[in-house]
């Protein structure tokens, strides 16, 4: 990949294949062996775009962003607050809460062949209800962990009902490293992808995506990208995975079983990466501000609520939640 002014070039062997306005590029995913030239890393540092870097089977692997934010006092903030216990508890319980009021409102949206809820789901959306009352009663990290992976649990049992059957994709559980069906390789690659848009957001707004209240901080590892992603997941990555399956945008034959586990082949991440855009374009009402905004736009918004409730601006922090 190479630049021409304000344009980047996608050539190979010599040809160019695509020629692209860089005003147009909000971010660039960078997928296997890709050569870029530093003329096109300083242009887009410059111009404010973040590169994101996946490995050839999708994983997150890491990102190049623009300068880090000069305001060092939130850094400070958000750095005191991770060493305070409550703090991050009290900020785990509602990113928590709005995760399992997101699972629990796709659930209820979901309305196959009738008008009725299937039983199955109902009785999940049941279970998962129950969980969410639970959550501001959790008394510990580690708690507030196993209630979240009951309620996990309980939306993925029945998200194979979520599927149309004639499309030949089948999903029993949550199966991450390595995804071992194509579902799996599908939700892998669309959380990675929520990762590459989180962890710039984060950055801009001023915070460290390094940092976390609720992962556990690992070395290398962006906890709190990680954090605030838990909100999104089912709003923007389930999302897009069940409307390609159930509308035969990707089929069973776009995967190859490599290593032990599946993989979407090179051909199809075109119809992923359009179908994933496209979806973050769409209208969500925001439960505080009451007014629609795209999911592009709310990710960043979200970080900003954050950093609002680390300076003690506001009493606490509000997670997004999906209205039915």
């Amino acid at each position: 990949m190479g630049k021409n002014g304000l344009r980047l070039l996608l050539v190979k062997e010599g040809q160019t294949l695509q020629d692209i306005p860089l005003i147009h590029v909000g971010q660039l995913v960078v997928g296997g062996v890709v050569s870029l030239t530093t003329l096109v890393f300083q242009t887009l540092l410059r111009e404010g775009v973040p590169v994101g870097f996946l490995s050839t089977y999708g994983r997150y692997q890491g990102g190049l962003t623009p300068a880090v934010s000069r305001n060092s006092l939130l850094r400070i903030s958000q750095f005191r607050t991770a060493q305070q216990p409550d703090q991050c508890l009290a900020i785990a319980k509602s990113i928590v809460t709005g995760k399992i009021h997101n699972m629990k409102v796709m659930l209820q949206r979901r309305k196959w062949k009738s008008e009725e809820m299937k039983p199955e789901i109902a009785k999940q959306v049941q279970q998962i209800g129950k969980i969410k009352k639970r959550v501001s009663q959790a008394e510990s990290l580690a708690q507030l962990l196993g209630l979240e992976g009951n309620a996990s649990a309980h939306y993925f049992a029945t998200f194979d009902t979520l599927l149309k059957t004639e499309t030949g994709f089948r999903f029993q559980k949550r199966s991450r490293r390595l995804p071992k069906d194509p579902v799996n390789a599908l939700l892998s690659f669309a959380y990675s992808l929520l990762t590459l848009d989180l962890s710039p957001a984060i950055q801009l707004v001023g915070l460290d995506p390094y940092i976390g209240f609720y992962h556990q901080q690992t070395y290398g590892r962006p906890c709190l990208a990680l954090d605030l992603m838990e909100e999104f997941r089912s709003v923007i990555a389930d999302s897009v995975v069940i409307t390609l399956i159930n509308n035969w945008q990707i089929l069973v034959d776009d995967f190859e079983a490599k290593n032990g586990g599946f993989h979407l082949k090179s051909s199809a991440r075109k119809v992923f990466y359009t179908a994933y855009e496209k979806r973050k374009n769409d209208q969500i009402i925001h439960p505080i501000f009451g007014y629609q905004l795209p999911s592009r736009c709310l990710i960043e918004l979200q970080v900003r609520i954050l950093a609002k409730y680390l300076q003690g601006e506001i009493d606490t922090y509000s997670p997004l939640t999906i209205s039915k």
